[in-house]
Formats: structure tokens, C-alpha cells, sequence
């Protein structure tokens, strides 16, 4: 079996023979979405780049780090050039490290609030959050750090969504009865997963 069958030899003996890295911490988490039509409303697109935002902030707790710095974006249809088309983007220094999904959504909303403009029809958006730094080693502020009580909340949220369904628990700023996606118009059929989409044949 060549050198792989004498590794496997010693690593059944409890031998180690190769040596694993641990993980890298992300540079950069980024969450962006097209939407499914053009949203032209403030609060249409609030609430999607909160969503974007509570991601974010789940998936830096899952590496057990923070961000310093804050990206948002918002698009309008460049494929539409017959619309009025925006372009915009904005990166804010954070005051203080955080995972909290309640202050980034607060960073994230105060963001598109600066740049958001009436009388265009928004189709995509995106948050990116940089700058990651563990979460145990956070640099403490004089005037302004984060809200102690948020990491034992975001506990408790994750937990409950790891229980009983993702989403199940959000913020206030989400929208609490609509689950929007993206646009899948393209979307193989699922044969194997739904009935309703299950091959038909004709006979002639």
C-alpha cells in the first residue's frame, strides 16, 4: 500500500503522522443578495440589509470573533438601463469590536440611512464585515465598548435557532411574518424532493 498504507498503519497504532491546522479566521464575511424585484421603499430595504447584517453577526459568533469595520452597498438594475440606475456604497470603523446582531443591524441602518436615496428601485444589496479579530481578545474603549448583556442574548438566539429552526428567533427590525428569498426563476426541477415537480410522461 505504498507510504499511505504505512501512515494508516501507525495512525491505527495511535501513532500521529500528519499534523492539522487549525482553522484560519475569516478575513472577510459577506453577505449579499440580489432580490426578487425592485425594491423602491426605505423599509423594503431596510429590512434586507438588517437580514444581511443578523448573518453576519451569526456567523462571526460561530468563529468566536469580531469586526472592527463595516461595509454596505446597495445596487440598483444595471441590466435595466431604461431605469434611473445608483450605484453606492459606505464603509464605517466600528467604535468598538462586536458579533452582536443588534448593534451591527444599529451600524448597518445608521449606513444606509447615508446613503439610501428615494426614487431609484434597488436590486441588490450586500453587508461585509472586516477587520475580524477573536472575540477574547477584543481592545476595550474609554467612552464606548459593546453591551456585555448582548453576548449571553446572542447565545441564547443561537441556541434556540440551532433547536428549533433557522430564523426562528429574530429582531425586531426583521420582518417577523414574511421569509423573502431570492429570485429562482432558473431552478432545476426537484424530482426527487417534490412531488409536485415529480417527471410526468404523456404516452402518445
Amino acid at each position: 500500500m505504498g507510504i499511505v498504507g504505512l501512515r494508516l498503519q501507525q495512525e491505527l497504532a495511535g501513532q500521529k503522522t500528519l499534523d492539522l491546522e487549525p482553522p484560519q479566521l475569516k478575513k472577510n464575511i459577506a453577505v449579499t443578495r440580489s432580490f426578487n424585484q425592485n425594491f423602491a421603499a426605505f423599509e423594503d430595504v431596510k429590512e434586507r440589509v438588517v437580514t444581511f447584517a443578523s448573518v453576519c453577526s451569526e456567523r462571526l459568533r460561530e468563529q468566536d470573533s469580531c469586526c472592527n469595520v463595516l461595509q454596505l452597498f446597495v445596487h440598483t438594475n444595471t441590466f435595466r438601463p431604461d431605469q434611473p440606475q445608483y450605484n453606492k456604497s459606505i464603509t464605517i470603523d466600528l467604535p468598538f469590536p462586536t458579533n452582536s446582531a443588534i448593534e451591527l443591524a444599529h451600524f448597518t441602518l445608521e449606513a444606509l440611512k447615508k446613503i439610501f436615496k428615494e426614487g431609484y428601485g434597488y436590486k441588490k444589496a450586500g453587508v461585509i464585515v472586516m477587520e475580524i479579530t477573536p472575540a477574547n481578545a477584543k481592545q476595550q474603549q474609554i467612552f464606548e465598548n459593546t453591551d456585555p448583556r448582548h453576548g449571553h442574548l446572542m447565545a441564547v438566539v443561537d441556541r434556540l435557532n440551532k433547536s428549533m429552526g433557522q430564523n426562528k428567533v429574530l429582531l425586531a427590525s426583521q420582518d417577523l411574518t414574511t421569509r423573502w428569498k431570492m429570485k429562482q426563476d432558473k431552478l432545476s426541477p426537484r424530482y426527487s424532493t417534490r412531488m409536485q415537480e415529480i417527471i410526468t410522461i404523456h404516452a402518445k
